[in-house]
Formats: C-alpha cells, sequence, structure tokens
C-alpha cells in the first residue's frame, strides 16, 4: 500500500475486493485497532506493520450435496511501502555549533571556557522516518551517546557525541612562559597550574629567562637543576654515583675542533 500525505497507510477494501459489502463474512483483522468496520478500511501509521485480513468469501455457488453456499477462506496481508530502510545522522548541532560526522563519531568543537552542554542543547537530524533514542552522558557532559533506528527496524546504529576544546596557546616572548586556555591540567584535576590574569594558567616550573639544556646524562628520573641552568638526569641511588653527576665533574660537550 502507499504511503498517504499524513504519513500513514490505508486500504480500503470494497475497492480492492469486488463485492465485498456482499459477499465478504466473518472478517477479522489483525492489528484489530487498524480495522474500521463501518468504513470497510484498514488504517495503521507505522512501517513496522503488516495488517493480516482474513474473511469468508461467499461465492455465489451451491454445494449440491449439502445444499449450502460455497465459500472460500481468504487471507490478505497489507504491505506498506515507502518505509524509511535508513538509520543515519544528517547533522548535528550543540548549542548551535556544527558537529563533525565520521560514520558513527560526531564531535563538536565548543569556544574556550564554556560550560559543557545538557542534553537539552543537542539538536539532532536524522535520515527520513528513522528515531533516535535521548542522548545520554556518564562523564558529565563531556560524551554523549544514543542509538538511531530505522523506520522498519531493520537497521540499528549506536552513535557517540565528543565534546572537544578550541583551545588557544599563547608565548611570551623573552619569559619563556607558554598559556593555554582552557587549560587541560586544570581540567583534569592536576594542582600544578597557576592561575594568572584573563584566566591564562602558568606552570610553576616556568622561570623568567632563557634555559640551557644540556641532554641527559646518566640514569633515573629528571629534574631542572635552576642554579647551573642545566637539565641533569638524577642516577639512582647507590654510594658511587656516577662520574658525571658529582660535583665539579659536570662533562661539557666536546668543542668542535674541526677546521
Amino acid at each position: 500500500m502507499e504511503r498517504n500525505p499524513d504519513e500513514t497507510w490505508s486500504a480500503d477494501l470494497a475497492a480492492l475486493v469486488a463485492g465485498w459489502e456482499a459477499k465478504a463474512e466473518n472478517v477479522m483483522v489483525d492489528p484489530a485497532e487498524a480495522w474500521q468496520e463501518t468504513a470497510a478500511t484498514v488504517a495503521w501509521s507505522k512501517g513496522t506493520v503488516q495488517p493480516v485480513v482474513a474473511y469468508d468469501y461467499n461465492t455465489g455457488f451451491t454445494d449440491s450435496s449439502t445444499q449450502s453456499p460455497v465459500k472460500m477462506a481468504v487471507k490478505i496481508t497489507l504491505v506498506p511501502l515507502g518505509v524509511g530502510t535508513e538509520a543515519d545522522v544528517t547533522a548535528a548541532a550543540v548549542k548551535g555549533l556544527p558537529g563533525v560526522i565520521s560514520g558513527t563519531e560526531i564531535t563538536v568543537t565548543l569556544p574556550a571556557g564554556s560550560q559543557l552542554p545538557t542534553a537539552g542543547d543537542i539538536v539532532l537530524t536524522l535520515s527520513r522516518y528513522a528515531s533516535a533514542t535521548a542522548p545520554v552522558s556518564t562523564d558529565g557532559g563531556r560524551t554523549w551517546t544514543f542509538t538511531v533506528t530505522s523506520e522498519d527496524g531493520q537497521t540499528v546504529k549506536n552513535y557517540t557525541l565528543y565534546m572537544a576544546y578550541d583551545v588557544t596557546v599563547e608565548n611570551e616572548d623573552g619569559h619563556g612562559t607558554v598559556t593555554a586556555t582552557p587549560n587541560p591540567a586544570q581540567r583534569h584535576g592536576h594542582r600544578h597550574a597557576q592561575p594568572r590574569a584573563g584566566g591564562r594558567y602558568r606552570h610553576p616550573h616556568r622561570h623568567a629567562g632563557p634555559r640551557l639544556c644540556a641532554g641527559r646524562v646518566g640514569g633515573g628520573s629528571g629534574r631542572c637543576d635552576r642554579r647551573r641552568g642545566q637539565h641533569l638526569r638524577h642516577a639512582r641511588r647507590s654510594r658511587h654515583p656516577p662520574r658525571d653527576l658529582r660535583p665539579g665533574h659536570y662533562r661539557h660537550p666536546a668543542p668542535d675542533r674541526r677546521r
């Protein structure tokens, strides 16, 4: 059956079956709510439904042995046409900002410092006749998941919506300071970032003036030796640390003697 302009389907049995009113008896329709008996019409709105009409058709003949009318048991299955088969997200936006769709993953970049969205801030555009569940987040709004189902119920896709921040990185010449807005370390709970004016953050290990790094020597974990302006490597604890790390024995790179 073709789809009606109001996105429903209907079948006029009187128009489909010759002599319906006079010859159709014991009519049964499944689902029952689709049957409009007074209008002899079957109407439904879901593309996944295929109503079945069962009835006895009086042929007009008489059985000579029993002298009773000959009837045929008839069953008609009404198949809806034009049912949606796709389950895609064709567009997505969060707080009016468009998302980038890649397969079943969507990424929306928010302005630096903006609040994470709620479910009401998410707007999805789906394939025609497809439906989607409400977006759900388990991490405070950074990641959202939802499911899109085609109208015929045969295609189901699980989508993930990611929130990203537009980060601005600045380098202050002459001070050796790099600032980022927003600060990823602060957002994830680290305590190393120190607030500065204008919402910027400065790493506590950053200091004024250039810093010379002579490379890595020794073993173990490293730290910044500000007195000599060199990046040293701590040796593992032992009675005899490497000669290169004893006071007064720091090995400088050999000069280039080539002419």
